[in-house]
């Protein structure tokens, strides 16, 4: 999880000065992380450059960990199953029009 965060962390170095615009990045996850340490730094680098909305797929999701990576608790949405990854996606469609 770690290293797709890394990925899409900007290279433009004048995206990391704080102002988020309007860059989003959204993590489908069981939110069972390899490194959870990794994973932690590396959403909170993310963070700083663009908001993190993460998306727990199935039944066993860690929700908290998940949670805890998004920008904010709001930005952690759940999905049971395949069926409700759309609900999912217009919700946070209808969110960031806002």
């Amino acid at each position: 999880m770690a290293r797709c965060l890394d990925r899409i962390s900007p290279q433009d170095k004048s995206k990391t000065s704080g102002n988020k615009g309007n860059d989003v990045a959204i993590l489908f996850s069981d939110g069972d992380p390899d490194n959870p340490s990794n994973t932690e730094t590396a959403a909170t680098n993310l963070k700083h450059s663009m908001k993190l909305i993460t998306i727990g797929c199935g039944s066993s999701v860690n929700q908290n960990f998940l949670r805890s990576i998004a920008s904010s608790g709001s930005d952690y949405h759940h999905a049971d199953n395949p069926g409700q990854i759309l609900g999912a996606l217009q919700q946070i469609a209808r969110s960031l029009a806002q």
